[in-house]
């Protein structure tokens, strides 16, 4: 008799799918993931959804953005062991909640003529509403880190996170510094876990794996605005991109 696989489900809420795709981009890998794995859903793949099977480990990309979707994550949760907020959206509300900070008066035109949407003022990461057991951050999340907590399930590990900023992966690849050029980058408070991708090919970090625990986000945009000589619209803008929800981040874009 074979082993007993793990049951997997990779659900979506609000999104554009991006982190489903990393599932696909996993190549062999994730041939070998179904050695141990048995994938109840992945709706990039499987029409229908089995919201009424239990899984051991749920995927959640995403934003709820309204009550229909928040009663579907309150179900996935009732029926997974262990839950994983997969992805920027996911985890911060990422650029779905963008539209919390836009004026009232954008906000009444665009509900006037579309009352179907429905949406939810404040757009939330998943974790302020049901019980989140690990985060994979990033827009999109890396493969490898797919890869790495999936094992660690399997082992029956403790999932641990990175606390370190992306900075100290872009030293460990020798890559000069964008700040002591004058070019905007927010890879000094961002998580670390993309293997500073962005920047190892030449282009800044844009912050879209969220705020380090203790992000200096004030000082920060201070430099942006004093150093880079951003104007405050464009820092602001920057801050609210994937990670607006964050109360460090917050509190910047509405106060400065």
């Amino acid at each position: 008799m074979g082993k007993q696989k793990k049951r997997l489900g990779i659900f979506s809420l609000t999104s554009c799918d991006g982190c489903q795709i990393t599932f696909l981009d996993m190549d062999e890998d994730f041939l070998d993931l179904l050695d141990n794995y048995e994938v109840i859903d992945f709706p990039l793949i499987k029409d229908g959804t089995n919201l009424f099977e239990e899984v051991d480990i749920a995927f959640v990309e995403g934003t709820p953005v309204n009550d229909e979707e928040i009663k579907t994550l309150q179900k996935i949760r009732k029926l997974s062991k262990k839950l994983v907020a997969f992805g920027t959206c996911a985890t911060f509300g990422g650029v779905t909640a963008i539209k919390d900070f836009s004026d009232d008066k954008i906000k009444k035109e665009i509900k006037k003529d579309n009352e179907y949407l429905n949406l939810h003022d404040n757009i939330k990461g998943i974790g302020d509403i049901v019980k989140v057991d690990a985060y994979i951050r990033g827009c999109p999340p890396t493969k490898f880190e797919i890869k790495n907590l999936l094992q660690t399930f399997l082992d029956g590990k403790e999932i641990e996170h990175r606390k370190s900023p992306v900075c100290i992966e872009c030293r460990k690849n020798g890559n000069p510094c964008f700040l002591k050029e004058g070019i905007a980058c927010m890879g000094s408070i961002t998580y670390s876990g993309c293997d500073s991708i962005c920047i190892n090919n030449k282009f800044p970090c844009y912050g879209c794996r969220g705020p380090v625990e203790k992000a200096n986000a004030d000082s920060l945009f201070l430099v942006l605005k004093n150093k880079i000589g951003m104007n405050d619209k464009e820092v602001k803008n920057m801050f609210m991109l994937y990670a607006g929800t964050n109360k460090r981040y917050s509190n910047l874009i509405k106060n400065g």
